[in-house]
């Protein structure tokens, strides 16, 4: 799978984040989850066990198709199974799944059997069923194939038209990934009977239609008191790395895809060179009244750091340094030192001098900052972190989410309640509007509960750069309009002298 495929502010991945949040009630006691990965952050892949083919042993971990079948090839035997996996990690262990809706789309171009379902020599039906072991995308085969488990299989019934799309309930299956998120391997695709001539054919993650790619919408409750942690990975992680080393040709570069998260003061080529770091969370998701009981930060070394010493440093002075809150928008692969934003010093987090070379930051207090961030999500525009004194030779070197190893990622764990029957007098976002379709292409429908007039329509991306305003001087409870962006994560504020409403909308 190659190619990273960004968007806006934030990776495509599962989320095309295709880790895609839909727009929720702040109050509302239900989340909506969409997950469409793409080619880079989707893991799945086909298996075949056609011998003359040479298939048993050969991974398709790349293939653009998802299919369960039993046919020929050459003469022999080729039976094909499909596993897939998403990412359920966002979703804290413990919730209730509402509902977990797997979409398979048929693939109209698929080189395989007849190039349609097919039912030739009898049902062409099918399970998916869990599986139980480790296996990995770009090794698995038909030979090393992991094991699976009949519990809380899901059936696929034969199909009625060759070219048929299926929708899949797996809420049993997706409640037994949050529960036990250490065993979540994801799920096999097979035939009930593997006889020649019959087969589904669907569309897999690096499919180049994104509209096609296998799709699950889950539907969660939020609970009233929740614990979680989020560490991203290099598909959904929102990290950047920026150097001031003007003759290294560091101020105007971009480091967005680094796979440090330093805090460092040294030279280069006889040239100053510090570098600060950037990291943005995407807390939208805890209520706005909730209460942040507590944050915690985790850094951890960066083992395969190529920087100064590779080690920390403090061999001019200590080198601690501060977390601070960031004030003004900033893109992961825009930012530069010479376009930094600007920080606040308030409720700034210390962190001491290091106790040795390889140290870990690990529970480091964030929980007022958070607190900002949730509260007020519009102005949540991550932290920077930077040595308290940039004097060289002096740093802290830890690994971004684009490090190699995924153990290492910055990680954010958090605990937080909800008041009862309480919403803060200055709630921005009562009442919220409705937006279709979401995901859309760029059409979009605004629809209100109630007449408004004399309105300001403002449309910002994921890090607070505003791309439309409108003033809207008639009464409407409806509004149609085409917006030409990247497919990306946006918010529409529309608000009057009365209240102000707050979405979240998806472009793909």
């Amino acid at each position: 799978m190659n190619n990273k495929i960004y968007f806006s502010f934030f990776k495509k991945i599962i989320f095309t984040f295709h880790f895609f949040l839909y727009p929720l009630d702040i109050y509302s006691q239900n989340i909506k989850l969409t997950i469409q990965p793409d080619g880079t952050c989707g893991k799945d892949a086909l298996i075949g066990d056609c011998i003359p083919c040479g298939y048993p042993n050969s991974n398709f971990g790349d293939f653009l198709e998802c299919n369960a079948l039993a046919w020929t090839n050459s003469g022999g035997i080729s039976n094909q199974r499909s596993l897939i996996q998403f990412d359920f990690s966002s979703i804290p262990t413990g919730t209730i799944v509402q509902s977990a809706i797997l979409t398979l789309y048929f693939d109209p171009t698929s080189s395989n059997a007849s190039g349609l379902h097919s039912k030739l020599s009898g049902p062409n039906n099918a399970y998916l069923q869990e599986i139980t072991t480790p296996w990995d995308e770009h090794s698995v085969t038909w030979n090393n194939q992991p094991s699976t488990s009949t519990n809380n299989q899901s059936y696929l019934g034969e199909s009625t038209i060759g070219t048929e799309n299926y929708t899949i309930d797996i809420t049993s299956m997706v409640q037994d990934f949050v529960n036990n998120p250490g065993q979540n391997f994801g799920m096999m695709l097979k035939l009930v009977t593997e006889s020649y001539y019959r087969c589904l054919l669907f569309a897999s993650s690096d499919y180049p239609d994104a509209s096609l790619r296998p799709k699950v919408d889950v539907t969660y409750s939020r609970n009233d008191t929740g614990c979680f942690n989020l560490q991203y990975d290099a598909c959904n992680g929102i990290d950047a790395l920026i150097a001031n080393c003007v003759p290294c040709g560091f101020y105007n570069s971009n480091f967005g895809d680094f796979p440090e998260f330093n805090a460092l003061a040294w030279t280069n080529g006889g040239s100053n060179s510090d570098h600060r770091s950037l990291i943005y969370w995407d807390l939208h998701d805890i209520p706005v009244n909730a209460t942040i009981q507590s944050a915690y930060l985790n850094l951890y070394f960066s083992y395969s750091s190529i920087n100064a010493s590779g080690y920390h440093s403090s061999l001019s002075g200590p080198n601690d340094a501060y977390i601070q809150k960031v004030i003004n928008s900033w893109g992961e692969y825009t930012v530069t030192w010479a376009n930094q934003p600007s920080t606040t010093t308030l409720n700034e987090v210390y962190l001491p001098m290091s106790t040795s070379q390889t140290q870990d930051y690990t529970n480091i207090d964030v929980t007022n900052l958070i607190q900002e961030m949730v509260s007020d999500p519009i102005n949540n525009y991550g932290l920077m972190m930077k040595l308290n004194d940039e004097t060289e030779y002096r740093c802290l070197l830890f690994a971004s989410s684009d490090n190699p190893d995924a153990s290492k990622h910055p990680k954010l764990d958090i605990c937080y309640s909800i008041p009862d029957n309480i919403i803060p007098e200055s709630n921005k976002f009562l009442d919220p509007i409705n937006i279709y379709p979401n995901p859309s292409n760029g059409n979009i429908t605004i629809s209100l509960n109630k007449l408004l007039n004399n309105s300001s329509l403002k449309i910002i991306n994921a890090i607070g750069q505003e791309l439309f305003n409108e003033q809207i001087k008639q009464l409407m409870l409806q509004k149609s309009i085409n917006l030409i962006f990247p497919s990306g994560i946006y918010f529409i504020i529309l608000n009057n002298s009365e209240i102000e409403y707050f979405q979240k909308i998806i472009i793909n």
